[in-house]
Order: structure tokens, then sequence, then C-alpha cells
């Protein structure tokens, strides 16, 4: 009886006590409007709003308010700066985990666009600071957290409609994500540890209408891989005790309507 009791018992901590990784996936939509402004032929001022569904669209996911300034510095070459004020509109009775409060989110990046024809690729680096008004598990993710996006975009520009169809491939990377030892949890590599890595792999692809030369509406489709990890640590310790690898696969369909004065 004893060694019956037993049994269950050291599975149980061998499961507390260990990494292992699950996944999920989701189907999401986003519909946006951006309003541009050009001040003089290299600056562009923006202002956009978004609304993002979750749950195979059962429920509202945020609300974004995105305030932007692109700066053609060089021929061929952008830099950008821009804020984010990020609203959950989901509550606490909500089957997902209730995201908590407003988040606000600032960015700086640079993009080259290389032209090929009717072609052109471009490659934009981003450099991307979030800032939670919540409580932060801080052996998970710094608060403010920093990611570097890099993405390569190729657009074809067609000549007898007024049509830009595209497709893109995008990278984050954590800049300042803590340092994790997962040595000694039953399930992962002796020595191996967590900081900073690929935390999200993006793919898309989209057309893009243009109605007028103010005017354009923009349908897309992104494959999205999204990445965390739940560090749990014994109170009072601060002993790490299990670190699960949380895959999530999103589907997303969206619409944007830009609009410029």
């Amino acid at each position: 009886m004893l060694l019956f009791a037993a049994a269950p018992a050291l599975a149980q901590t061998s499961k507390q006590n260990g990494y292992s990784e699950t996944s999920s996936s989701d189907f999401r939509a986003r519909a946006g409007i951006t309003l541009e402004y050009k001040p003089c032929n290299s600056l562009t001022l923006s202002l956009g709003e978004e609304l993002r569904a979750m749950q195979s669209l059962r429920s509202f996911d945020r609300a974004m308010t995105s305030l932007g300034v692109e700066w053609g510095a060089f021929k061929h070459f952008d830099v950008g700066v821009g804020y984010t004020l990020i609203n959950a509109l989901k509550t606490p009775s909500d089957a997902a985990p209730y995201m908590g409060g407003p988040r606000h989110r600032a960015y700086v990046n640079a993009e080259y666009t290389l032209p090929l024809g009717n072609f052109r690729l471009s490659l934009r680096e981003r450099v991307q600071c979030t800032w939670r008004t919540d409580s932060v598990n801080v052996a998970e993710k710094a608060n403010p957290s920093l990611v570097l996006r890099s993405r390569l975009k190729l657009s074809y520009k067609c000549v007898r409609a007024p049509l830009v169809p595209y497709a893109y491939f995008e990278l984050y990377n954590t800049l300042n994500a803590p340092y994790v030892s997962l040595d000694g949890l039953s399930g992962a590599a002796s020595g191996a540890s967590l900081q900073n890595y690929v935390c999200r792999y993006r793919a898309g692809a989209g057309l893009k209408y243009r109605f007028n030369r103010h005017t354009s509406l923009s349908a897309y489709y992104t494959f999205d891989d999204d990445i965390n990890y739940d560090v749990n640590i014994t109170r009072g310790k601060g002993k790490v005790n299990r670190v699960v690898r949380e895959t999530q696969l999103r589907h997303i369909i969206g619409v944007e309507l830009t609009h410029r004065f």
C-alpha cells in the first residue's frame, strides 16, 4: 500500500518540478483605420485605431490607438518613432486569462527599401518597448520589456490595376528577458537556461487596393507563432520549480483603411 501510494506522489513531484511544453491555436481578426498627413515631402504623421478579436471571434481582445512619425532621411531609407496605447477589452470573467490594465508601447525603427522594377524589397528593424501597468512575474519577462522586430517584405505594384500584393516574414527577439536556469528540472537538458530568445515568428500576405491617390484598403492574412514561458518560483525562496514553454499558433485575418490628407 505504501508503494502504490508513493507512485502517484512521485509522478506529481516530477510534473511540478520539471520542464514541459504546451501548444494551442486560435483564429483572430483585426480591423483598423489610419489617417496620414504629410506637412512636407519627407515627413509623414499618422494616427491609427485598431480593434482586435480573439477566441475564434467570440470576444474582443484589445483596442490600440497609435501615433507615429516617419522621416525619409535618405533616398530609399526611412526612420520613424511612434507610441501606442493598448487597452484590453476582455473582462476577468472571460475564458481567457485577463490581460489587466492599459499598456504603453513606444518604438523606433529604420527601414531600407530596394526598388527592383515594379517590385519593392524592404528590410525594417524596429526596437519596441512595452510597459505594463498590471503585475508582472519578473522571472518571466521584464517590465518594461524590449523586443527587436526584424521584418523582410516584398511588394509588387501592378501596372494595369490599382493593386499592390505583398508578402512578409518577421522575427521578434527579446532584448532584456530575465535569466532563468533550467538545470535540475526534469525534462530539461543539463545546463540549459533561458534568457533572450526568438519569441515570435510571423509570416503573412495581403493585397492593397488603391481607390485614389489618397485612400487605400488592405486585406491580409498572418500566421503568428507566439512563444512564452510560464515560470513558477517557490514563494520566499526564489527557486525555479517549474517551467512551461507555451506556444500559441494564431491565424489572423484583417482589413485596414488608410487615408492620406
